[in-house]
């Protein structure tokens, strides 16, 4: 392909660009080259070719990885409701996918903003709905990615399609486009009914007998805390102190 780009570099071309990988001398490793030149005709009918070389291994595997990324979310996970592709720079709505029959025609729309507010209408709960459209859209995910927080989670109940109430969680990865420099958001939902349960059991559990839950960890001599019980807040506030500040303390 370089030896064709060059050929046509010296015929009526005039100009060639493009990018090949090559082995580093130094290393043996390989690099990523992109090569810009330009033939110029002599007088004495030959022609003389000037070239600029850039070393672009570093945006080659960003574009691999974004690439990567993008397959991964093509695969989608059983307990996925559907993964959304959305373009914050532009303000656009790329592509979407989903098991759930009908759920890609009620999401999609032309702009990433039209895209998010269809999504709060599907919240059954009036609450989960005010708290989410506190937390997302498309200036707070382009304000939380320049803030260093790439990543965004919002938990919320919605309707099934036999109308009952199920808890569902949406995941926003904002990551920069290698391609485009655009910022994009890869928008992943997932039905959360039983772990949200798990965790609605846990605290009443708590609430109810204990002070608070915690995970040791013996291999490495930590101990974290979780659920804290409201009551032991009031009663005993130093304690809680100590506890919810340290989430992964050394075991002494």
């Amino acid at each position: 392909d370089v030896l064709t780009r060059l050929d046509e570099m010296f015929s009526d071309g005039r100009h060639a660009n493009f990018t090949y990988r090559s082995k580093n001398n130094a290393g043996g490793d390989y690099v990523w080259l992109k090569c810009q030149a330009v033939s110029v005709p002599q007088q004495d009918g030959s022609q003389l070719a000037y070239a600029v070389y850039a070393d672009v291994t570093d945006q080659k595997q960003k574009e691999e990885r974004f690439n990567r990324m993008l397959e991964q979310i093509d695969t989608l996970d059983p307990s996925s409701l559907g993964t959304f592709r959305l373009d914050l720079t532009d303000d656009l709505c790329l592509n979407g996918q989903s098991r759930v029959p009908g759920l890609v025609e009620l999401l999609k729309d032309d702009t990433a903003d039209g895209y998010i507010a269809k999504c709060l209408d599907t919240i059954a709960d009036e609450g989960d709905r005010r708290a989410a459209a506190a937390q997302i859209s498309r200036a707070r995910l382009l304000d939380a990615y320049r803030a260093g927080k790439p990543e965004l989670t919002c938990s919320f109940r919605r309707r099934d399609a036999e109308g009952s109430i199920r808890w569902a969680t949406s995941y926003f990865r904002m990551v920069q486009n290698p391609f485009s420099g655009h910022i994009e958001a890869i928008v992943y939902t997932l039905d959360s009914e039983a772990s949200v349960r798990e965790k609605n059991i846990i605290e009443k559990i708590v609430c109810e007998e204990f002070e608070a839950t915690a995970v040791i960890n013996v291999r490495k001599r930590t101990i974290s805390f979780g659920h804290i019980n409201a009551e032991a807040e009031k009663m005993t506030p130093h304690w809680t102190a100590a506890v919810s500040g340290v989430r992964s303390s050394m075991l002494a």
